[in-house]
């Protein structure tokens, strides 16, 4: 922040210097601000160096930065943190003889170029099809089984035209643990939401 007299240097003495803590963010109404100042420098006669914080409650809007008796009108804006809050997807499920795919929704808030990953094994791939600002549309591949009944018929000498069947292999199911990254932005902490693909062998 810039200005004067922040630390002047003809003050009667015994004037104390003006701190982080002589700042304070406010709102046009008087309410909540959420957003707190510390010093992130040496504040001289002109220049008051000031760290904001924003709470995770702040409410979005403008802040005036108020020092005395002066105030800053809309000298700040708070914006919603981007973040992904939900998915509405905890269960895939692999199928014999095809691969499917599934439309996996997230939703959030201020998602802008967001990325999504999908990791946990090589059955399955996404891509995210579409994205507003609170709402990501997720398509995810998932690989065809390669579950097979039995092997090779066993043919017997003696009776070559009728082969013995193999040992019948039932389907089994084996759930794998598969983790849905979410990057809301760049630079932006990732989300990550659990899903379990039933997988068949």
């Amino acid at each position: 922040m810039t200005g004067v007299n922040f630390a002047p240097s003809d003050a009667p003495p015994g004037t104390p210097p003006l701190t982080a803590q002589s700042f304070a963010v406010t709102t046009a109404g008087g309410g909540y601000s959420g957003v707190s100042l510390t010093a992130d420098g040496t504040i001289s006669d002109t220049q008051a160096p000031l760290m904001a914080t924003a709470d995770a409650q702040a409410p979005p809007g403008p802040r005036n930065l108020t020092v005395g008796a002066y105030s800053l009108a809309n000298c700040l804006t708070v914006v919603p943190r981007p973040l992904a809050t939900g998915c509405d997807t905890a269960q895939l499920a692999q199928q014999i003889r095809r691969s499917v795919t599934q439309v996996v929704r997230v939703t959030g808030q201020a998602f802008s170029s967001p990325a999504v990953t999908l990791t946990g094994s090589n059955l399955v791939s996404c891509e995210l099809t579409s994205s507003t600002a609170t709402l990501l549309t997720v398509t995810v591949t998932i690989a065809e089984s390669t579950w097979s009944p039995g092997g090779t018929p066993l043919l017997r000498p003696d009776i070559p035209k009728n082969p013995v069947p193999p040992p019948y292999h039932p389907p089994v199911h084996v759930p794998v643990k598969l983790s849905l990254n979410v990057t809301p932005a760049p630079n932006a902490l990732v989300n990550t939401f659990q899903i379990v693909l039933d997988s068949i062998v």
